[in-house]
């Protein structure tokens, strides 16, 4: 009996203890549930966080995306008569691939003297022109037709090249590119070295994880990461560097969100314009675009697969393989990635292999500022904040399509270059000394088509086309001379003006003595001998006739906004000027007496192409016609027989070229302006110290000038006679209407209110004029 009530006993027990327990149970079931609800609610508002994270920087708010900046678009047409090679350098420095048959954008093919083409989309535009045929017929560009419906067409724009960005931050650049104008090549050899999978897995790769983990494991050591492209961008745009396990966590979960919300190429475009690929000084190169001109000096389509090997392999290590600095670990990180490329047939494995053997073909150290055209884009930059805020220009994305022609201001820095080390050895001046500029504008646009900032183009620096105030010398005397011949009662290219010993007293109580350069007198020369051959003297004794206020008024008027000083001095080019400045000034000259306000920027459009707003120029008549053909007439004697001859030997006489020569005090600065029908080039040559670099305008900026336009597509001058202009045939010693017995004669255009001079005292009789 006592057995049996113990063991009640015991059941009684347990069967309390199964009741409390289950109360327990009862009790805790609601507060696991609370608890797992509150994680799943701060899990999901965890990726909430992480995709409006994301989606500010996709929409280019939180994080903001630069201005992008775009050259002038190159034109195709049958009134250029591009040559084919010209065509086909157009199409593969834009990245333009050759095919059997027409692919879609960005493709071309080419049978005989017929090309089939698919021009790409111009940037912000999602649709592409469609295909066009070109046909070609004794090494021109005959015509072009429309493929849908065989319309004839005058003319096709290629997309303009990206040239840079309006500066990001203080320590990071890039230039953007869309997808399609990034090589296939480059796509290829990314997906086979970091992310074989990515077409298929959803932001993260569980196989190429554990493959890395098992690889490490075998080496004992971390040699593969098994990142995907998407954490790896995730990574660069949002995370720190630091390798713990909870920001491997928050990665994966990013990358998931983000491949949840954005397609594959979407992804892939961002990923290849932000990536590190390494330092340039206090700014980091992000993207390939930027990083192919950092170590390359050219286009993302105009590289090799080498090339493009050389940076994909830099990828994991930009420092560690940085080909300049680490050429040995960069040479074999290139030539893994080149068999990867064959290993998924991208490439031949014998092309692979022969490009295995290659050397690395570095470009010399170049900066990586926002632009390839750092001076342009400088300038640029001061231009867009007297429209925009910069909060307006960081904000969206906008792009600026420039003036700029990437073709003449690469030929413009290279000749600015080659030019100013030939000065130096000539003239056993040490390597490196001389600095430059150089600007080049449209003539009848005032577009700002080059502007070289110093010898060393690509770099950013002082800004010397824009900063640099220099006496500009005889650059000044055309404008002294125009102020007269705008008296044409008094003044004419035929009028007297005396070349003899001059002697001034100043404000301050001194004498001023002007000297011509050879320090010699001629007594009476006329005004166009005078100013062909850039004498001193009589350029003092016209503006002072004519007033220091009128030729003050003169350069004001013809586009240089500042105050001139009104001492003699200034008649001789004591007044400081920077290259664009004086560009102004030969612009207005060359364009027939029509000033057109110099322009960097076309036209500005919002991300998705529409126009935010366009800066169309407006002329202003400066100069009436009849004084403006006279000083054209006098600028082209410079260079048919004055200060300049030496450049009429290097040019057809048919482009009537005109321009002058400068030269300061003790030769400090060397100066040239020319102009073509179609083009105004002015040169600065000097020192940043301003001491003495012993160089006239002929013998130093001419050269580089020379060098300059040799290079460019120059169209002869269309300066026709306006009415009220006529011909007279003078004698030169006098100025007055020759005989048919002087010795010489001389034929000058004069402006019908002028008088008609008198017959010349030559022996003999009769006269030449021609109306």
């Amino acid at each position: 009996m006592r057995a049996l009530a113990t063991r009640r006993k015991r059941r009684a027990g347990r069967s309390h203890a199964g009741a409390g327990g289950r109360r327990r149970i009862l009790f805790f079931r609601p507060l696991a549930l609370r608890i797992a609800l509150a994680l799943a609610a701060c899990f999901a508002g965890l990726l909430l966080h992480f995709d409006y994270q994301m989606q500010l920087y996709f929409r280019d708010s939180a994080h903001p995306r630069p201005a992008l900046l775009y050259a002038r678009a190159p034109k195709l047409s049958p009134l250029l008569g591009q040559s084919p090679e010209k065509v086909l350098s157009l199409l593969e420095y834009r990245g333009y691939r050759r095919a059997e048959r027409i692919e879609g954008p960005g493709s071309y093919v080419l049978t005989g003297n017929r090309m089939d083409l698919y021009p790409n989309p111009a940037p912000g535009s999602a649709e592409a022109s469609g295909p066009v045929r070109l046909a070609f017929q004794g090494g021109r560009l005959r015509a072009m037709h429309r493929h849908a419906d065989g319309a004839r067409l005058g003319s096709i724009s290629l997309e303009p090249e990206a040239i840079g960005t309006l500066q990001l931050g203080p320590y990071e650049d890039r230039i953007a590119l869309r997808l399609h104008q990034m090589p296939e090549l480059l796509v290829r050899a990314l997906l086979a070295m970091e992310d074989r999978n990515f077409e298929r897995h959803i932001g993260v790769d569980v196989f190429a994880i554990a493959r890395a983990f098992v690889n490490n494991l075998l080496h004992g050591q971390t040699t593969q990461g098994g990142s995907t492209i998407t954490q790896q961008l995730v990574k660069n745009l949002f995370l720190s560097p630091e390798r713990t396990l909870s920001r491997k966590v928050t990665e994966a979960l990013m990358a998931i969100t983000l491949e949840l919300r954005h397609s594959k190429a979407e992804i892939l475009e961002h990923y290849l314009n932000e990536i590190f690929l390494g330092q340039s000084g206090n700014r980091a190169v992000h993207g390939f675009a930027l990083a192919s001109e950092y170590y390359f000096a050219r286009p993302l389509g105009r590289l090799g697969p080498h090339e493009i090997a050389t940076l994909v392999g830099m990828i994991p290590a930009p420092s560690l393989y940085n080909p300049r600095r680490n050429p040995e670990r960069a040479l074999v990180r290139r030539n893994l990635v080149l068999s990867k490329l064959a290993e998924v047939g991208a490439i031949d494995d014998a092309d692979a292999a022969a490009l295995s053997r290659s050397p690395l073909t570095i470009a010399p150290h170049r900066s990586a500022g926002g632009s390839v055209f750092p001076a342009y884009v400088d300038y640029l930059h001061r231009q867009v904040r007297q429209y925009f805020p910069e909060d307006v220009l960081r904000a969206g994305g906008i792009r600026l399509y420039t003036t700029l022609d990437a073709d003449i201001q690469q030929t413009a820095q290279q000749a600015l270059s080659r030019a100013l080390a030939r000065l130096e050895s000539d003239r056993g001046i040490s390597p490196g000394v001389l600095q430059g500029a150089a600007v080049v504008v449209s003539v009848d646009s005032g577009d700002i088509l080059a502007l070289v900032g110093g010898r060393q183009g690509g770099f950013a620096g002082f800004n010397r086309a824009v900063d640099a105030q220099r006496p500009i010398g005889s650059l000044v005397k055309p404008l002294v001379y125009l102020a007269a011949l705008e008296r044409p009662g008094t003044f004419s290219l035929g009028s007297m003006i005396q070349d003899t010993p001059l002697t001034l007293e100043t404000e301050a109580g001194r004498t001023w003595s002007p000297q011509n350069y050879d320090r010699d007198f001629r007594g009476p020369v006329m005004l166009l001998e005078a100013l062909t051959r850039s004498y001193n003297v009589p350029a003092v004794r016209l503006g002072l006739e004519v007033g220091l206020d009128s030729v003050a008024e003169t350069i004001n008027r013809l586009g240089v906004r500042k105050e001139i000083p009104r001492y003699p001095s200034t008649l001789l080019g004591a007044s400081v000027h920077s290259p664009l400045e004086i560009a102004q000034l030969y612009q207005s000259i060359a364009n027939r007496g029509n000033r057109m306000p110099l322009r960097s920027i076309s036209h500005i459009n919002d991300p998705g192409g529409g126009v935010i707003a366009r800066f169309p120029g407006r002329a202003d008549r400066v100069i009436e016609p009849g004084p403006a053909y006279l000083i054209d007439f006098a600028l082209r004697q410079v260079v048919r027989s004055g200060t300049a001859s030496r450049a009429s030997r290097h040019f057809p006489p048919s482009l009537g070229l005109a321009g002058k020569t400068g030269t300061t005090d003790d030769y400090r600065d060397s100066w040239f302006a020319g102009y073509s029908g179609n083009l105004v080039t002015v040169v600065w040559v000097g020192r940043d110290d301003n001491r003495p670099v012993g160089l006239t305008g002929a013998g130093g900026a001419m050269r580089v000038w020379m060098e300059i336009m040799q290079a460019l597509p120059l169209a002869p001058s269309a300066h026709r006679r306006p009415a009220g202009v006529r011909f007279l045939e003078l004698d030169p010693a006098t100025g007055l209407l020759a005989r048919d017995s002087c010795p010489e004669r001389i034929l000058i255009p004069v402006l019908a209110q002028s008088r008609t001079p008198r017959l010349a005292p030559c022996s003999g009789a009769g006269g030449a004029g021609r109306n």
